[in-house]
């Protein structure tokens, strides 16, 4: 390979870096706020006691969860993904958590 071709796809890849934040930061911001949990399952059942103490706070790029305690997590999406994807760690960075989400007006949905 030439250094002109390396040269132009390296800027081509930047260009789409670049697209890809400008997405990224787009659904971001429209994740910011508190959210009431409407829905909350885990392996399968359904949890009406997180449903009736939940709730989620988005502020930047973190997100914090309570219901019987506080979790606190730093999340970064990716859009263009198919479905749309969500990264979510804990501010140590230790666990790393893979999940999926849908924003549909007010409704925001996590699976992970």
């Amino acid at each position: 390979m030439n250094l002109f071709a390396a040269f132009v796809f390296a800027l081509a890849a930047a260009a789409s870096l670049a697209r890809a934040d400008d997405e990224g930061k787009k659904a971001a911001d429209a994740f910011q706020g508190e959210w009431k949990v409407l829905q909350f399952t885990k392996l399968g059942r359904d949890n009406p006691e997180v449903v009736k103490q939940g709730k989620v706070v988005i502020a930047g790029e973190k997100l914090t969860f309570t219901a019987d305690e506080e979790n606190v997590l730093v999340f970064t999406l990716d859009p263009a993904a198919s479905p749309p994807a969500i990264d979510l760690k804990r501010p140590d960075g230790k666990q790393l958590i893979l999940g999926i989400y849908k924003l549909e007006k007010d409704k925001l949905t996590i699976c992970f």
